[in-house]
Order: structure tokens, then sequence, then C-alpha cells
């Protein structure tokens, strides 16, 4: 055996450093660790655990759920002894642990053979590699809800930049990952791209591709999208190389992966030659593809190309975009222009195209003043995107009659692309989905003469209105077309077509002309502005448009650089609800201005004298203005339309702009006793603050039901008072307003924790009382207050709120110390006018219709550097926005920051920092418009305050940049890690996560659930219910779940069942419950299952309530972070008589 020296041995890719590793290894120690073989070290990780019995294997660590996998097999050592020569084989068992964690590449264990004083050698017989082969976690039945999308480890690399691009195409089942610092076969590092394909619901390799001219540093898959929206499925590939920089298109067909993706054409810069190497063609974020449109954004040029794909099947350059906004200067005889960085992101659906430029609105500045060599262009920029639109051509179809039609069909031939083709028989009064069934060539049948599938119209868009006794119009609008169709041609019995049925009744003044078609609205000549839209409370150095989304009438724009300033007021003295959200209807007339719950009749008390009104109630606010969910007398200023609202968003607390018009009078619509009453429900939140002193005050009344009437802090978005012991909690300890601890009952024995106080009700009267909490115990988190009104009881069925402040004071809770924090901006394309509720843009020429802003977006748990916002995706249909925070630090399942390294040293001890750029994924949801019975809008879509799920890949790794690109396609959801090491090795070789969405529509049917240790069937019960809001109904869906110790103990399955086998009078350590975890499936259609959990019965006098906590997590992957996927039992003691135990 030869020794591996340090120096010898350092620059191999087989090896690598190993810190604080020690003892008799075969390799040399150097310093505080040493250097170790790649082949002679096992990736899989061996535990010994206890939780019962003799059983050593777990899928528990700490009394924690190992959602990483790192209990892979029970670690064990022994003697083989051989007895005389025919004794010749002998065999020992690895204990392997069956879990539910993907793991990918397939993890190894060293087995190696010893004797006294003597080590084996590497490479001889007396060492082996035991390979644990994953068992297909991640997916159920024909579906993969996680899977790890990763080069081919035989051929991964290190710091390639896998993961640092990625797209996916949900109904063609493909999607792609860029590596663009990739080598080649030929060492040359020019970059690739890794397409991959789902085969029965999972996801597999399907070919890497290079660039055909494959050159040095030319950065191939910086960018890279994938469509097949309206054919054959297409990728465009961006490579932003400095020395030239290029487009690259593909086109999926053949069987073989070599003849699986084809080049179809490559796309130059079109400016070039040019000496500007920071061109950015085709950077980051910088291609999108739709059909047959391609648009290409070059931030370094501030401009971007659209091309399009002509009937002669070749890509040209249609149109040169630039900012309408751009400023340019002539300096020295050369034109100058500031730079926005116009084309740094784009995302295009169907004809509309958003292009982000992060360093646009810098403010006023003079030529000299903005290009000195010591301006700061980025952090004076604000930030802008800028919306485009190709008009749709769109042809009307009428049918005319001169009596009621009660029969007859027609056909229409149409031209597209020089292909022509006839629809099957169209009945008289069809439907605007038959008509478009009818164009498309679906749904259609044997016989039936259609040909105009071969035509490929897709993504048509038709209305209809009329009647039999009018006739009947069709709108048939284009929306997948660049080239002008033809005006489609229609035949009927008589007139061109012998086999439709004739029409009941003939058209007496022009019969030969019953049916018209005429073009209403051409193709549009060019990509045109529609729109720029801004943060309405945007700031220097937001850098908003950093990354966009669009989908459908829905788009969002990230801004990374932002610190989510709070703009909150805390006294609602700005006359509206500035920095504050809302759910339901409760707050919609909010605040209250005035004494109004005193100038009203108080209808839950008698009157002074018989039949006189009840004398209303003082409400002790603060001001002019408070929050009372049963009131409905807002000022003269209060925000109504979603124009308004933008205008009266800030960019800092105080501010003049946070007031509203008029604030300081009452509505003039509303008079004094003015009242919504009861009925209403809904929530108000708060925007994220951070947590900077000892206590937090504010006044509270109206209801006392604190289950469903109640004020709560969040911290990091999670309820900070337990469910499960609020209703049952007594007061021990007080805060006065100076922070001090006031004694109280003396009674109580129950200890008090630091989430005793932190949720507060009224006292069924309309006077607020002043409430305190203890925030010691929360220093530098981020926190939000929520004010609930749940209740729709006509008896104190409301909530009162008013005067919040802080230890540390106001103005230091509005400057956020959150700097690069992060926030996301959604807005909507509505109808055109000033009509409220504005109705959703459909039906119509968009280009008429006008976008508006809808929220701010920021997360729960905002820190420095997170950079949330700096990737985007947003889906229309199903009402879901994923952001990704690059930056953020690791968590744990509880969502606090993760105090452990990978490696096992303690940040605390080490002086280390935490796992920082580990990176997370946030999914909001919006609620869907809501309307009455007559189908007249109530009320507009709206974003929910704070995420539904927060997502942090299981297995941590620092610097790995999660969410560094994110793309989604209906469910489909991938999220690259360029910084991810796949082994000791690979440092930062880069991994994709692909998702299934889905797994966010399930929840808890309720916080908390409750047992009694002796009931019956030994069993506590939980509900898992999803609906059609938020899950599609039609498939299957599978989730995971676990148990997580708290004040109860969880023993194994052998444990357990090994106690029930002795009388419940001897189980003293038996624990208090079963350790479970496992997957449940809801059938298609199914919308609730049941999750049971094994209880201990024993007869040991328990002195408090016992809990533990169920979480569900992704099948083979994280925890669910978010107040939906997580559940407390409590198990109540039954045994009063019994001694303690």
């Amino acid at each position: 055996m030869s020794s591996l020296d340090a120096a010898g041995r350092q620059g191999s890719a087989s090896v690598f450093f190993a810190k604080d590793v020690m003892g008799q290894e075969p390799f040399p120690q150097i310093g505080n660790g040493r250097w170790l073989g790649a082949n002679a070290v096992g990736t899989a990780n061996g535990r010994n655990q206890f939780y019962g019995s003799s059983e050593r294997r777990s899928l528990w660590v700490d009394a924690l759920f190992d959602y990483a996998g790192t209990s892979d097999y029970s670690s064990s050592s022994g003697e083989l002894y051989f007895d005389g020569v025919d004794d010749l084989t002998h065999t020992f068992t690895v204990q392997t642990t069956s879990d539910y964690v993907v793991e990918n590449p397939d993890e190894t264990v060293m087995m190696r053979l010893s004797l006294p004083g003597i080590w084996p050698s590497v490479t001889g017989d007396l060492w082996s590699t035991l390979t644990i082969k994953d068992n297909g976690d991640g997916g159920s039945g024909a579906r993969s809800y996680l899977a790890h999308l990763n080069s081919d480890p035989t051929l991964a690399q290190v710091q390639c930049e896998f993961g640092t691009s990625v797209s996916v195409f949900n109904a063609g089942n493909v999607a792609a990952v860029g590596a663009h610092s990739e080598k080649s076969d030929g060492g040359v590092k020019c970059g690739a791209v890794h397409f991959f394909v789902r085969r029965s619901g999972f996801w597999e390799r399907d070919a890497t591709i290079f660039p055909s001219d494959c050159a040095p540093d030319m950065r191939f898959g910086a960018s890279v999208a994938i469509d097949g929206s309206l054919g054959p499925v297409r990728a465009i590939v961006g490579a932003p190389g400095a020395d030239a920089a290029y487009i690259y298109l593909y086109t999926r067909d053949g069987l073989t992966p070599a003849a699986r993706w084809t080049q179809e054409t490559r796309l130059d810069e079109p400016t070039l030659p040019t000496d500007d190497i920071n061109h950015n063609y085709g950077g980051a974020n910088a291609v999108t593809i739709f059909g047959d449109v391609a648009v290409v954004g070059a931030s370094g040029l501030e401009k971007v190309y659209v091309y399009h794909r002509g009937t002669d099947s070749l890509w040209k350059l249609v149109s040169t975009l630039r900012a309408s906004d751009r400023v340019q200067y002539q300096i020295l005889e050369r034109t100058v222009e500031q730079t926005y960085a116009f084309g740094y992101a784009l995302d295009m659906d169907r004809r509309t195209l958003i292009v982000g430029a992060p360093f646009s609105d810098a403010g006023a500045f003079t030529a000299q003043q903005y290009h000195s060599a010591d301006f700061d262009r980025r952090y004076f920029a604000k930030g802008a995107a800028y919306v485009f639109h190709l008009e749709a051509q769109e042809q009307k179809i009428v049918l005319r009659t001169s009596n009621p039609l009660t029969s007859g069909t027609f056909r229409l031939t149409a031209i597209r692309r020089g292909v022509s083709g006839i629809t099957r028989a169209i009945n008289y009064g069809a439907t605007a989905a038959e008509v478009k069934a009818a164009l498309e060539g679906t749904n259609g049948q044997d016989g039936d003469g259609s040909t105009i599938e071969a035509l490929g119209f897709r993504l048509l868009e038709v209305g209809r209105t009329g009647s039999i006794d009018q006739g009947f119009t069709w709108s048939v609008t284009f929306i997948g077309e660049i080239v002008s169709v033809p005006v489609l041609s229609p035949s009927w019995s008589g007139y061109g077509c012998t086999t439709c049925k004739p029409f009941s009744s003939t058209f007496i003044a022009d019969p030969a002309r019953q049916i018209l078609v005429s073009e209403v609205v051409a193709i549009g000549v060019g990509w045109k502005q529609q729109t720029r839209v801004t943060a309405p409370d945007g700031n220097p150095g937001d850098q908003f448009g950093i990354s966009v989304g669009l989908s459908g009438e829905q788009a969002i724009v990230g801004a990374a650089g932002s610190s989510a300033f709070t703009t909150t007021t805390w006294d609602f003295e700005t006359g509206d609800l500035t920095g504050w959200v809302t759910t339901g209807t409760a707050f919609d007339q909010q605040p209250t201005y005035g004494d109004n719950s005193y100038a009203r009749i108080n209808t839950y008390r008698q009157g002074g004298t018989p039949g006189a009104s009840p004398r209303g109630q003082r409400a002790q606010h603060e001001g002019r203005y408070w929050v009372g969910s049963f009131e409905a007398r807002p000022g003269a200023g209060k925000a109504t339309t979603a124009a308004q609202v933008a205008a009266q968003m800030c960019a800092f607390a105080n501010d003049e702009l946070c007031r509203a018009p008029n604030y300081k009078l009452p509505s003039a619509s509303a008079s004094a006793g003015t009242t919504q009453g009861d009925g209403p429900q809904g929530t108000l939140t708060s925007l994220p603050f951070t947590i900077e002193g000892q206590w937090m005050s504010f006044r509270v009344g109206g209801g006392c039901d604190v289950r469903f009437v109640y004020v709560e802090l969040l911290i990091d978005g999670q309820p900070a008072a337990v469910a499960e012991s609020v209703a049952a909690e007594q007061v021990a300890v007080e805060v006065v307003a100076d922070g001090t601890a006031a004694t109280s009952a003396g009674d109580s024995i129950r200890p008090v924790t630091a989430t005793s106080k932190l949720r507060a009700t009224g006292r069924c009267q309309e006077s607020m009382q002043t409430v305190t909490w203890d925030l010691s115990a929360f220093q530098n988190r981020s926190a939000q207050i929520r004010v609930v009104d749940a209740s729709s009881n006509v008896v104190w069925g409301h909530i009162n709120f008013d005067d919040v402040r802080f230890s540390w004071g106001a103005t230091r809770v509005a400057q956020s110390s959150t700097s690069k924090s992060g926030a996301a901006y959604t807005f909507r394309r509505r109808a055109p006018g000033t009509a409220f509720p504005t109705a959703k843009c459909e039906g119509m020429n968009r280009w008429y219709c006008e976008w508006e802003f809808q929220a701010r977006l920021a997360a729960s748990d905002k820190r420095s550097e997170d950079l949330f916002g700096y990737s985007v995706a947003v889906d229309d249909v199903q009402g879901i926005a994923v952001i990704a925070a690059p930056g953020q630090r690791g968590v744990d399942a509880n969502n606090t920051i993760e105090h452990v390294l990978s490696d096992g040293l303690d940040v605390s001890k080490e002086g280390l920092a935490a796992m920082e750029q580990v990176g997370s994924i946030y999914v909001f949801r919006r609620s869907d418009e809501i309307r009455d019975g007559a189908g007249v809008l109530l009320r507009t879509p709206k974003w929910a305050p704070k995420e539904v799920a927060k997502m942090q890949y299981a297995q941590k790794q620092r610097q790995s940049r999660f969410g560094a690109a994110l793309d989604m396609d209906g469910s489909d959801l991938v999220v690259g890690a360029p910084g991810f090491s796949i082994s000791p090795v690979l440092s930062q070789s880069g991994r994709a996560f692909a998702y299934d969405l889905s797994v966010a529509g399930v929840k808890f049917t309720n916080p908390w659930f409750a047992c009694i240790e002796g009931n019956p069937d030994g069993l506590v019960g939980l509900t898992l219910s999803r609906s059609a809001a938020t899950s599609n109904l039609t498939r299957a869906l599978t989730i995971g779940y676990a148990t997580e110790d708290r004040s109860a103990v969880g023993v194994d399955a052998l444990k357990f069942a090994a106690c029930l086998k002795v009388p419940s009078t001897q189980r003293k350590n038996c624990g208090d419950y079963q350790q479970t975890a496992g997957e449940v499936t809801f059938a298609a259609g199914e919308t609730s299952k049941l999750v049971t959990i094994p209880i201990m019965e024993d007869t040991c006098l328990e002195q408090w309530e016992k809990h533990f906590v169920v979480r569900l997590h992704v099948p083979g992957g994280e925890p669910l972070l978010g107040e939906d996927f997580i559940a407390r039992v409590r198990i109540d003691d039954d045994d009063f008589g019994s001694d303690p135990c």
C-alpha cells in the first residue's frame, strides 16, 4: 500500500480534503483533517439509535423525522472465524434503513476486513463497496412529486453551474437544465444543456447537448426556455459569450438520443460586429419562446430582439424593442445612453411580453452627473418592467335569419400557412366551445369530413352572441397566429355544402349571404409597448425587474434588492389600511372614523328604561381612526380601487404619501353609527417587521371568543401562540407598558412560556383594553400581527383593534435592517374602464385592456441578503406564484435558522457563519374573484398576505443557491441549485429539483387535535383535506406525513407492540405514542383522508397534558413549512386516581 500525501494528490479529481477527520485511516493526517479518496469513503450515513426497542435503525434523529435521510444503515462491526480448510464462506448482514427520502445518486457503504494492527489496502480484496439502491422514493403510483435532476454521475463536473437556468413544459413532459460552464468531451468549456423527459410519471435523463461550434467561454446554457404550445417542442438556448453571442433553437424529434434534439437554427447577435463585450445577448433569464415567436434580451445593449418563424419555416428578426423612457445624450460626439439593463429578464405568454429593466428609474440627473466615474447607477435605480403586446387577428362569423332557426348546419374552410382544410358540420346554434373545437379539429368523429386538423390551429378564442330569433354571431380570435389567416370561407346547404342540413329559415333579403365572415381586427403590424409598471412603494436599489413572470392575465416582477420596508400604519391615522393586507370582507370598510360604536345602538344589552334603545359603548380608541369589524364608517379618503390603493402606497412609513386624501374627514356616504354587522369574516395582517425590543402593546375589544375573534403574533410566518394551549393557558405573568413583569394569580402552578400571551381577544364589550406581549424570546426574528374575525355570530362576532406600540419605537420598526431581503409585485390585466370592481380581461381585444397593481409579496420571515424575488414564476389558472430567495440561510423544520453545518460543526462553538445561501422557495396563493348568483362581480382576485408554503430541500448545503433559477408550468416546478455538490469530489456540480406543486393544496382541517389517553380504539385521528380551489380533484394526490416529539415521547413500533402485551399498570417507560410516518393518497375526486396515530394507555397520572406534532412533507423530500401543514396533538390524561409517573 502506498501512502497518499497532500502535496502529491491535492489536485486529483478523486481526492478531497475532509476537515476534522481523525483516526486510523489509510490516508495521512494533515493539520486538522486529512485527504481522502472518494472511492474509499462511503456516501451513506451509519447511525445507531434507541427509541425503546432493540431496533437500531430509525426514521427519526433526536425525535425529529429524518427528512434528509442521514440515517441510512445501522453501523456494526464484528469478527469472522474460519475454522479449517473446509470452512470457506461466512456472511454478515448490513441493516439498511428503508426511508421515504429521494437519494440520487445511490449511496454507498464502505466495508473492509482487517487483522489486528493491519489495515487493508483500498485496492485490495479486503475492501468492498455496498451500494444502497433507492427504491423509487419521491413518487407514488404513476406520479413523481420530487425528482433530483442531475447530470450523468460519470460525467458530472466541478463548478459547471448545472442548474443556473431551468425550464419545464408540462404538456410535453420535458424539462431542461443549463450548465454554462460545463466542458465538452474534448475538454472545451463551452457549456451544455441537459434535457429530461417524464415517462410513466417519472423524470429521467434524455440527452445532453453541446453547441455545434463549441468554443471556450461561450456560456452556452446560461439561459434556456422550452415550449410546444403550437406544435413541435422547441428549446431556445442562450450563449452570451464575451467574444460572440448566439442563440440556438432546437426541435425535439427522432427516437434515439443522438437525433432526439435537432438544431433548427442559430441566431447571431444582430449588432455584430460590436466592441461591447457586455452585451448579455441571451444572458440569464433573457430568452423566452412561445409558438412561432422567440424573444432575446440584450441588456448590455438596452434592446430586446423579437424573432418570428415565417411561412418558409425560417426564423427572422421582426422587431427590436427599446424602453419608451430611455434617455440618451451626446457626449464628445458619441451617443451615450442611461443604463436600464432593459432586457435583463423576459417572459412571454401568447401575444404578451414582459421585459425587466432593474436599473431603470434612477431619477433626474444631468449627463455629467449620471456618467461620472463615482456615480453608482445601481444604488439610485429603482427598476421598472415593460409590457409589450402584438394584437391578434379577429374574424366575425354572422349567421342571419328571417325567422327563428331550429335546424341546419354549415362548414368553414380555412387556409393556414398555405395549407387548406375544412371543418366538420357546425350546428346553427353551436356554442363557442363547439366552434372552437371544429376549427381546431378536436373532439371529432370518424367520417365527419373534417380535414382542418392538418392546419394545426391552436389557442383560438371564440365568443358567441345572438339567439334563434335574431341569428348568431361568433367572434374568432387567432391567438396563436403571427401570420395573417385569410378570411374563413363558409358553405351551407345549397351554397357549396352538399352534406349540410338545410337551415330551417333562410335570410330573405339576401339568401346567398346568409352567412357572412369578415375580419374585424387585423393582425398587429408589430410589437407595441402597452404599459410600463413600477413598484408603487419602490426605493433606490430595489432592482425591480431583475426577474419577471407572465401567465394569462397575471404578471409578477421580482425586486431582489428591496429591503421590503415596513410601511404599516400602527395607529391607522393615515385614514386607510396602509401596510395591512386583508382577506375576506370583514375589514373592507376599515379603518373606522371616530367613536362609531358610541354613536350607534348597542344591540347586545338592554336599554336603561323600558322601550328605550340601548346606549352605545365607547370604543376607547386612540386618535381619529381604529379598526372594528362591526363598523362601516370609513374616512373620506378610503381607497377602494386598485389605482387608489397603489397611489396610497408609500416608500417609507410616515411619508405624507402614506396618508389618504382628506384623511381628517369622515366619509360623506356613511353617517356616524353606520355598521355592517357581525356577518362578514376575514383577516387583517401587517407587513413583516423585525423584533428589536422586549415588548409590544395594542388595544383590543369586541368579542371574547378567543377561538374565532382574536389578535395574534406570527413569528417567521407561524403562530407564536400554539393553538392547543391558548384556551387552557392561565395567565401567570403579564407585562405592563414599561416592559416590567407584574405578578398575577398565585394559585396557578402552570409553567409559563414565552408564547403564553401571544393571542388576545376582547371582553365582549366595545371598549378596548391595552394588552402587552413579552417578545424577549424572539429577538431579531421576523413577525407579523394578524387580526382575525372568523365569526358571524350575531352576538359579539367581531373584533376591535387599535394603537400598536413597540418598546423600540415605531420609527425603528419602519427603518428595516433587512437589506436586500427582497420583494415581489403582482399585476393584473383587467378590462378597460373605471367600473369597480374591475372585470378580468377576457373576450375582448387585449390591446385595449389595462394593467393594474395587485399586491406586494414579501417573505413572512424576511432576513437580510435573502434576495427574495431573484427568480419568480406565476400561473394564472392555478392562482399560484412561486418566488425564490437563493440567499436565504438554512432553516430547520420549525423554520428557524439552522445552527449546525452540514459537516456537523456547531456554529455557536466554531464561530462560523450559519448555513448561508442555502436558498428557499415560497409559494403564494391567490383567491378567486367573487360573483353573486347573477354573475355580477363582487370582488376581484386577491393575493394572500403571506406565503401558503415555504420549501427548502432537505439535504442542505452551504452556498447551494437553491432558487437561483426556477420555472413553473401548471403544477410542475423546476428549481435550480447551481452550487449544490452531489459528492465530496464534485463540489458545486449543481442539481435541479423537480416538484409537483399539487402537494401544496393539501392541509390539516384543524391546527390541533385532541384525544383521551384511554380512548377505546387507542388511536387519535387527524383529518387532511383538499378542495377544488387548491387542487386538481381529477387527479390522485399523495403526500407524506410524520410525527415529531414535543412534551410527549414517541417510541418505535417494536417497543409500542411490546408494551401492549403487558398490563397498563406496568407501562411506565412505554412512551406516549407510537412514532408514525407514511404517505397518504387521495383518490381522484376524493377530498378528505384520515391519518391515525396509536396512543399509549397507561395508569400514570400526568401533571400536564402531553403534546406532539404531525407534519406534512413532499413525498421523498422536505417538510412543507406553513400553517396548513402542521398539526399539534394533545393527549389528555384520564388517570386521575393514580400515582404520578
